[in-house]
């Protein structure tokens, strides 16, 4: 998943969830700071969905994926 590639080779602690057979199949991203994830993303290209401050579209997949910050889950 770009997402996951983004974060990792930029030095962005995260996990993906939930953890099932298919773990590709997820669009949660746990990170220490979802602003700084975020961040991340909207450099690599991805958009924001304007409904959801945590919500971004990866604009190669048209995927949307959710960040949730450590300890602030909803």
């Amino acid at each position: 998943m770009h997402a996951e590639a983004a974060l990792f080779h930029s030095g962005i602690p995260h996990l993906q969830l939930p953890f099932q057979r298919d773990r590709f199949a997820s669009n949660v991203f746990y990170a220490p700071s979802a602003v700084e994830a975020k961040a991340c993303l909207l450099q690599q290209g991805f958009r924001s969905i304007l409904q959801a401050d945590a919500e971004l579209l990866d604009s190669e997949t048209n995927r949307a994926i959710r960040i949730v910050e450590a300890g602030r889950a909803k």
